[in-house]
C-alpha cells in the first residue's frame, strides 16, 4: 500500500469538494498519492448503461454445480473492468503525450476508444470532443467519467455487431462498430426479450459472433501511426504494436479441426446456468462463457488489490482473480530437459519449450517477456552456474536491456555462458532503426522471438506478424516450440542437477525505467513509479523442471 491509508482516509473528505478528477496528497515527504474517483456504475447514456445496471439481474446466478458464475462479479476485478483505471496505461499515456505534444489529441483518440470505450463511442455519437486528460473523460466534471471508468464493460462488447469488417483490418485498431438501436447480441438462440426490454430498453438477440474470437479482434489486433523519429510528423505507416487476432487466425487453434476461440480459453464455459437470476421461465444453458476475461498480469491486478482507494477500485475479488490468472499461465507453456551428457568438462544439454496458446508467448502489448532462469547445482549443492537470476528491482544478471538502455539482449539458440539469457520478447525500432521505447515512435520490430503458436508458420507469415530475422534464421525456432542448446564447463563434483523454469514477466525492467524518465512530466508517472517501486509481484513462473546428470 502506498503511503499511510490512515491518513489518506482521514483527509478524503478534505478533497471532496476539489475540482479534479485526481488529486495528489504529499505523505510521508515527497511521496505521492493519487486518488481516483471510483465512478458510478448505475448510469445510463443514450447507447449504454453500467455494470452495475447489468448486475442486478446477471449476478447471483449458478452453474450445474451450484458454483457462483455471476457475471458482474467476476468480471469487475479483471483487467478490462479497469482499463481506464489503470495506472500503467495513464502513466504511458501521459509519457507519450510528453514526447509527441503535437498528437495529443490523436494519442488520446486512439486510446480511449478500447481503454474507455462507452464514453469514447457515447461522446463521437453526440458530436463532442473524444479526450482522456483533464478535461476530458478523467476528469470527475466530464459528463462521461462514469461510462470512461467503467472500462470495458457488458453493453459495449454486447453491441459490437458482426458486418463486412469485422476481424478485417479495417475494424482493427479499436474500428469496432456498435450498434446503436440497444440491441444486446448473446450467444444464445431465442433470448427472451421483454423483461430487458422493459427494465433496461435493451432488446437481447442472438448472434454467433459473441463466440468468435473477431469479436475480440478489434482490440487486440492494434496498427498504431508511425512518426518520423527526426522530424517529429507522421509518416504514414502502420506500426502493428499488438497483433494477437492474427497470430491466432495463423495459428492451428483457428483451423476447423481442432479449433479454439479467444473465448475458449479466456472465458472457459460451464453448463447449466440461468443466465438471469429473474423470472421463472427463463430455462438453463449450456456452453455458458464464465466472465473471467483471464489473462497473465498478475503484476497489475495484485497492484489493483493492495491500492484500492487511491486506484479508485470497488472490487473486491482481485485473489480470486489473482488464482485464476496463475493457472490460466501454467497452461501456457511448458520446458522440458533433454540429451544431457558431460564431455571434457562442459556440461551439455537441451532446454525445449513449448507454447500452448493460440497467440505468440508473450502477446500483446511489446512491454512484456518471457524468459529462461537456469541454474546447475553440484552434489555439494553449490550453484555452478546461473543464468536468468531475476534482481529485486525486476531486472534480470545478464539481460544487456537490462544494464544498458541502448541495448537489448540478442535471441539465443546456444548459451555458453552466464551472460546469455534466452529472452522472448519484442523490441522496437524508430524510423531510423533505432532502439525505442516510445510507441508512437515505433516502426519495426528489432527483436521479435516471441514464442510461435502451433501450425504458424514464420516463413510465409504477413510481415507484421513476422518473428525478426535472428529467431527467422533459427531452425529450432518454429511453430508452437524452441529449442536451446547450453554448453557449460562447470566444476565442482556430479551428479549435477539442472534447474529450468520458463519465467513472465508483465512489465519488462528496461521498458519501465524508459517510462519513468518522464517522472517529472505528469503526474501519472510518478504516481505509477511509486507503485512499481512497491509492487510485490516481479516474475510468475509458468512452469519448471529439473533434470540430474551423473
Amino acid at each position: 500500500m502506498i503511503g499511510k491509508v490512515s491518513v489518506l482516509m482521514c483527509l478524503m473528505t478534505l478533497l471532496a469538494g476539489c475540482d479534479s478528477q485526481t488529486q495528489s496528497l504529499f505523505v510521508e515527504d515527497t511521496e505521492v498519492v493519487n486518488v481516483v474517483k471510483t465512478g458510478d456504475a448505475n448510469f445510463t447514456t443514450t447507447h449504454f448503461s453500467g455494470s452495475n445496471v447489468c448486475a442486478s439481474c446477471h449476478n447471483g446466478i449458478t452453474d450445474i454445480s451450484g458454483t457462483d458464475v455471476s457475471v458482474e462479479s467476476d468480471w469487475d476485478s479483471t483487467m478490462m473492468a479497469n482499463a481506464a483505471r489503470d495506472p500503467l496505461f495513464r502513466a504511458k499515456l501521459a509519457s507519450e503525450i510528453s514526447r509527441n505534444p503535437g498528437l495529443q489529441s490523436a494519442i488520446e483518440k486512439k486510446c480511449a476508444r478500447c481503454h474507455t470505450p462507452m464514453a469514447s463511442v457515447q461522446a463521437q455519437s453526440n458530436g463532442e470532443a473524444v479526450a482522456l486528460l483533464s478535461p476530458g473523460f478523467f476528469d470527475e466534471n466530464n459528463r462521461l467519467f462514469d461510462a470512461a471508468m467503467d472500462g470495458v464493460s457488458c453493453t459495449l462488447c454486447h453491441q459490437i455487431e458482426s458486418n463486412s469488417t469485422l476481424g478485417t483490418e479495417a475494424g482493427f485498431s479499436g474500428n469496432y462498430s456498435i450498434n446503436l438501436n440497444r440491441i444486446i447480441y448473446g450467444p444464445f438462440a431465442n433470448p427472451m426479450s421483454m423483461p430487458m426490454q422493459q427494465s433496461v430498453n435493451f432488446t437481447p438477440q442472438y448472434s454467433s459472433h459473441m463466440s468468435g474470437s473477431e469479436l475480440c479482434s478489434g482490440c487486440h489486433n492494434l496498427l498504431t501511426d508511425v512518426v518520423d523519429s527526426v522530424t517529429g510528423t507522421l509518416t504514414g505507416a502502420k506500426f502493428p504494436e499488438q497483433m494477437i487476432y492474427s497470430e491466432w487466425e495463423n495459428s492451428s487453434y483457428s483451423q476447423n479441426t481442432s479449433k479454439k476461440s479467444c473465448q475458449d480459453c479466456h472465458m472457459p464455459a460451464t453448463n447449466g446456468v440461468r443466465v438471469s437470476n429473474r423470472g421463472m421461465m427463463i430455462s438453463t444453458r449450456d456452453n455458458f462463457s464464465k466472465h473471467y476475461f483471464v489473462g497473465a498480469n498478475t503484476f497489475m491486478l495484485d497492484i489493483f488489490k493492495n491500492n484500492k482507494e487511491q486506484l479508485g477500485v470497488s472490487a473486491n475479488n482481485f485473489d480470486k482473480t489473482i488464482e485464476r490468472t496463475r493457472e490460466n499461465l501454467q497452461s501456457a507453456a511448458t520446458v522440458s530437459i533433454g540429451n544431457t551428457s558431460m564431455n571434457n568438462g562442459s556440461l551439455n544439454f537441451d532446454v525445449n519449450v513449448i507454447n500452448n496458446s493460440g497467440h505468440k508467448l508473450p502477446g500483446g502489448y511489446p512491454a512484456r517477456r518471457v524468459y529462461l532462469h537456469t541454474t546447475i547445482i553440484d552434489s555439494n549443492g553449490s550453484i555452478v552456474f546461473e543464468s536468468g537470476k531475476l534482481n529485486s528491482d525486476g531486472s534480470i544478471v545478464g539481460v544487456d536491456s537490462d544494464a544498458s538502455a541502448n541495448s537489448y539482449e540478442a535471441h539465443h539458440n546456444l548459451v555458453t555462458s552466464a551472460e546469455q539469457v534466452p529472452v522472448y520478447e519484442a523490441i522496437m525500432a524508430n524510423s531510423q532503426g533505432q532502439l525505442t521505447y516510445t510507441l508512437m515512435n515505433g516502426a519495426s520490430y528489432l527483436k521479435d522471438n516471441r514464442l510461435l503458436p502451433t501450425g504458424f508458420d514464420k516463413n510465409i507469415v504477413d510481415v507484421k506478424i513476422k518473428p525478426s530475422s535472428d529467431a527467422i534464421l533459427d531452425n529450432n525456432f518454429t511453430a508452437g516450440q524452441d529449442m536451446v542448446s547450453y554448453q557449460i564447463p562447470v566444476q565442482g563434483t556430479a551428479p549435477y542437477t539442472i534447474n529450468v523454469a520458463l519465467n513472465y514477466q508483465a512489465l519488462a525492467y528496461r521498458y519501465a525505467q524508459d517510462l519513468f524518465q518522464d517522472v517529472n512530466s505528469h503526474e501519472y508517472v510518478k504516481v505509477f513509479k511509486t507503485l512499481y517501486d512497491n509492487a510485490n509481484i516481479r516474475k510468475e513462473t509458468i512452469h519448471s523442471t529439473s533434470s540430474i546428470v551423473p
